[in-house]
Parts: C-alpha cells; structure tokens; sequence
C-alpha cells in the first residue's frame, strides 16, 4: 500500500516480484499461494524534498503480529534501491527541473533530515506481512496511518486486523485497533449496539483487495468499499460499503451504519477510490465473473447518495483492474 503525507509516501507490505517465478503466476496473483519471503512485512518512507528512501525498522522483536526485524534503522541515500525494484532509482537530490524555490525546500529538508535519518525508529505492535491490504492517512490528534485487511502468504482468506501508524518526526509507533463498546443508553441498548456491532464485524469488517480513504471532514471516520471476503450475503467478491469512526489515540474503532441510495457500484476487487471534496469516487476493477471493468461512480459523503457517471462511449480511458 502507498500513503501520501506531505512530502512524505509511506510504502507498506506487497508482493516481492523480484523472488516470483513467472511459473508461480498461472492465474490471479491474489490467488496464489506464496512462500513467506516473498511477501513483504516491511515500511519504507521516501521523502519527494530530498528524493531518498528511507528503510525503517524495529529495533526488536515486538508483540502479535510483529515479525522480527534488524537492529537498527537504515538511510537509502538518493541513488538506492527502491523497495522492491533493484534497477529502479530515485533521481539525485538537485536533479531534474526545480525552481529556486523547490531547490531551497530541498536543500533545507535535506540539511534538517540526513544526519537524523539513522534515528527515525519504529515501535509497537507491527502487522506482520501481507498484500492485497489498504491504507489511507488520517489526521485526527496528529497524523495517522490507518492500514487494513490484505492476505498473508499462504493463506488467500482476508486478514482481519486493523493496526494505525502514528507519524512522528523521529519516531513510527503501530498500534493494533480492537473493537470499540458501546457505552451510551440503556443496558439493553448497549447489548443491541454490540450485537450489531458483532454482526456487522463478521459480515463487513474482513476482507482484501478493496480500498479504503479518509471522509472529509470528519477526523477520524474512513470508508471502504468492494473487496473478496471470505463469507458474506453477497459472496467472495462484495459491494459492501463501510464507514468506521477511528480513536486513534485510545486505539479503537466503530462500524457506522450503511445509510447510503442511489446507483451503487457493482461488487469489485482491484479498482480504485479517491476523495475529491465532499465525493468518493469509485473506478474500475474486475467484477465477480472476472470482468474488467470501466465505470465510475461517485458518492456524496454528506448526503449519503450514489451517482454513476456516464462515460462516453469513446472514451480513451478504456477497461482496467488495479488502476492507479
């Protein structure tokens, strides 16, 4: 997964092509079973002022999920590796077309970050690696990286796990979020809030290959939508879409209930999301007779109300799954 913070992408998990024999791949990457080499656990920050990656690790083993990591963290100075692509490189620090203004941000941010580069840490309960996972950046009580579902290497059922990454200057601390109570009401309807809450965890909560955004403002609540699950009303490949209010600080989360009308999407894996003001947007993917898809539909985060655009039918955007 890729999370944009400022001038900071944060890269989490994934598929090390570089280990995959093109023999592996007979059908859907998702669907294969992989050694645990070849699946990522690792977090990568690349910093778009200084143009360097950054590899940044535990200093020891942690708890759950947490696999274990190397001592120390480690700068990847402006001409190394990319995370899982050798013979890519990030350009030199300088290079390329900057106006004098980007020039200075970079030459500051490059003096501010380099000689601290080795202390920029990572604590907590780490997720363990995975793929086909989702990620977005929540900014609540500071700045937050939510990370979701995916699959593990040898097993295609979703994860459930929920974890948040807390972006400090120096520092990255993961947290686990557990379930939330309901503590408002009467003891009866706080007994009917956690059944609900329980039911809507089992048929919504656990699933890979979907996408999950931020909802503008409202700190704290994000939205996902599609994905395969294991079980469901709706099969291995949904239409779900689920809103959660997200405490990153006491590390809990509530699953909102789905109040959304209108032309909804069909149910996809592989397409992407995005937020543009108050609207979700929903393109592409492959649909559940393995279809690729080419539709675009909108979701006004406020009214709670689909809309599917129609694209031409001319149009040079043509059909695709895992579009950027």
């Amino acid at each position: 997964s890729v999370t944009l913070c400022g001038e900071l992408v944060f890269v989490f998990g994934g598929v090390r092509l570089d280990t995959v024999l093109p023999k592996e791949l007979k059908g859907p990457i998702g669907e294969g079973s992989f050694a645990s080499n070849q699946i990522s656990g690792d977090l990568y920050v690349f910093n778009s002022l200084t143009g360097r990656w950054r590899s940044v690790h535990q200093e020891k083993k942690g708890q759950g999920e947490a696999e274990e990591v190397s001592a120390a963290s480690k700068a990847v100075g402006s001409r190394a590796a990319t995370p899982r692509a050798s013979e890519l490189t990030t350009p030199r620090r300088g290079a390329g077309l900057r106006t004098p203004n980007q020039a200075a941000l970079a030459e500051a941010a490059s003096q501010e970050t380099c000689e601290d580069e080795s202390q920029y840490v990572m604590e907590g309960e780490a997720p363990r690696a995975r793929f086909e996972h989702a990620s977005t950046l929540l900014e609540t009580t500071g700045k937050w990286m939510v990370l979701h579902g995916g699959r593990s290497a040898k097993h295609a059922y979703p994860i459930e796990s929920c974890f948040v990454l807390e972006i400090k200057a120096k520092v990255l601390n993961w947290k686990r979020l557990h379930p939330g109570r309901v503590a408002t009401g009467p003891q009866a309807s706080q007994e009917h809030g956690q059944l609900l809450q329980s039911q809507a965890r089992k048929k919504q909560f656990t699933r890979r290959a979907h996408t999950m955004c931020a909802v503008p403002d409202h700190p704290g609540r994000v939205v996902m939508f599609g994905g395969r699950m294991d079980s469901g009303e709706e099969g291995r490949i949904c239409a779900e879409l689920m809103m959660l209010d997200i405490n990153p600080v006491s590390g809990n989360y509530m699953i909102l209930p789905n109040t959304a009308i209108g032309s909804a999407p069909a149910a996809r894996i592989y397409h992407t999301a995005g937020v543009v003001g108050s609207f979700l947007i929903i393109f592409g993917g492959v649909g559940r007779k393995g279809e690729i898809l080419n539709d675009l539909y909108l979701l006004h985060v406020g009214a709670m109300i689909w809309s599917k655009i129609h694209m031409p039918t001319d149009s040079e955007a043509g059909c695709r799954d895992w579009p950027s």
